[in-house]
């Protein structure tokens, strides 16, 4: 019973492991698979990851302030209160 599990287990993940889908690509290997991986990774391929991959701070930074309930009003609260602590005018 346990090996028959165990077979089960690795069965998948031998799957995984065999490359022959990747090696099946009739593009990969010829002039124009060449071609479009030299466009892809040229020069100009680290400004442009980062200019794909920006935003998602930005959008993390939204949801985290979703997800904890922040608000622009508490922020400023807070820094009323310490401005008045230390004696400063307010308008």
């Amino acid at each position: 019973m346990a090996r028959r599990q165990v077979t089960m287990l690795l069965l998948p993940l031998g799957a995984l492991l065999w490359a022959t889908t990747a090696m099946g690509c009739p593009f990969c290997h010829t002039e124009t698979g060449i071609a479009v991986r030299a466009g892809i990774f040229d020069v100009q391929f680290p400004s442009r990851l980062v200019a794909v991959l920006s935003p998602f701070p930005l959008l993390l930074l939204v949801v985290v302030a979703l997800h904890t309930g922040w608000t622009p009003n508490a922020l400023g609260t807070r820094i009323r209160a310490g401005v008045k602590k230390c004696g400063a005018r307010l308008r």
